[in-house]
């Protein structure tokens, strides 16, 4: 099975948010013959798409008006295709049907939609990507159906890829907000376990300026530092807790000794 290497290099890139998700659909509907591409995610909390060769100012009242609802997508969530299928518009719903929908008429005729193809991402977030023909066009080749199935692993782990990555992104973002906004929290840093601060709420921010104690240094590998190198072990050990494996002897003992000399360090940390 062959692959275009330029499809595949544009969808990894997306999924990592080194390039716009157009790219990847750019190239797959020239591969593929098709005048525009998309690629929507109807079923969770934070619903997302984008789209290339259609008005950009439709995509917000597809979610707003037809997601989920409007008869054809309807028709090929409760066929149950397994993620990978690839279906067109005639296999879901006659075409002259399909133009007497409101969802045809006010929506897809006017950005010039005509025939499409959908291949199914994830059916349990009702993600897929579509390709579209002009209005009055025939509909796609038996070649281009197989070429959609043909890229289906990995436009889908690109895509799965993606959710994931902005999933954790926006959980990340929550969990920082949390921190810096409730009142009453005192400071609080997330450690690396070579000592590199990931984030530090306001109150841990303005103690780490301070410099009276703990202070973030910039210099050589950097990372979080107190007033002497023993005092400097025990936050550096916490962060190594969450490395695999059990603590040895050796990292209790110094765990122990950093403990004991610590007094400023944890005095400071615990300032509000």
């Amino acid at each position: 099975m062959y692959i275009p290497d330029a499809l595949t290099a544009a969808a990894q890139d997306a999924a990592l948010g080194i390039c716009d998700w157009s790219v990847p659909l750019e190239r797959l509907a020239e591969m593929c013959g098709a005048t525009s591409a998309a690629i929507l995610m109807e079923g969770t909390e934070r619903p997302w798409g984008l789209s290339v060769g259609g008005d950009p100012a439709m995509l917000p009242v597809y979610f707003e008006r037809y997601a989920g609802r409007h008869p054809i997508v309807t028709n090929m969530w409760q066929s149950l295709r397994p993620a990978g299928s690839v279906v067109t518009d005639s296999q879901l719903m006659p075409m002259d049907q399909l133009e007497r929908t409101e969802f045809y008429v006010d929506w897809a005729k006017p950005q010039d939609f005509g025939h499409f193809a959908a291949l199914i991402v994830d059916p349990d977030l009702h993600a897929f990507l579509a390709v579209t023909q002009p209005v009055g066009s025939e509909n796609f080749a038996s070649k281009d159906v197989a070429f959609l199935r043909q890229v289906s692993p990995v436009l889908r782990m690109a895509v799965a890829a993606h959710i994931a990555l902005r999933d954790a992104a926006a959980e990340r973002a929550m969990l920082v907000e949390a921190l810096d906004r409730v009142s009453g929290v005192p400071g609080v840093m997330v450690v690396a376990s070579n000592g590199e601060v990931l984030h530090a709420n306001q109150t841990a921010a303005a103690l780490l300026r301070e410099r009276d104690g703990l202070r973030f240094e910039a210099r050589g590998f950097g990372g979080l530092r107190a007033q002497t190198a023993s005092e400097t072990a025990w936050p550096i050990w916490l962060g190594s807790c969450a490395t695999p494996g059990p603590p040895s002897p050796a990292r209790a003992t110094r765990t122990t000794r950093a403990c004991r000399s610590g007094n400023r360090s944890r005095r400071t940390s615990a300032r509000r």
